[in-house]
């Protein structure tokens, strides 16, 4: 059984909320870094926790 995904468009009244501090996430805070590859870092800007991070091949 295939099942799907559905995208569905943020209010402007709506916002993302830190899994651990569990304030309103209206900006995140990044640091990237590496030339031949990228590694991006995003936190939280009001409890400073790991979000996520990206990997890129810039070649």
């Amino acid at each position: 059984m295939k099942t799907k995904v559905e995208l569905t468009e943020a209010m402007e009244q709506e916002w993302p909320v830190c899994p651990h501090c569990k304030k309103e996430l209206r900006e995140l805070k990044f640091r990237k870094r590496g030339w031949l590859t990228t590694l991006m870092v995003f936190w939280c800007p009001h409890c400073r926790s790991l979000l996520s991070t990206s990997m890129t091949f810039n070649g």
